[in-house]
């Protein structure tokens, strides 16, 4: 029951990052807001990652 929640939890995680994803790409740097550069820092994405979107 445990690895299930475990499982579960993870899978939910990632959900989100991959969600997340998804949104800042659609952006470019001439156009992202402050507030979303700040929460894709710290869901931990990297600074290139950032710059590629």
């Amino acid at each position: 029951m445990k690895l299930l929640k475990l499982i579960c939890g993870f899978l939910n995680n990632m959900r989100s990052s991959i969600n997340f994803e998804l949104e800042i790409s659609k952006l470019n740097i001439d156009n992202i807001e402050y507030d979303t550069l700040l929460e894709a820092k710290q869901k931990g994405f990297a600074d290139r990652q950032i710059a590629l979107c």
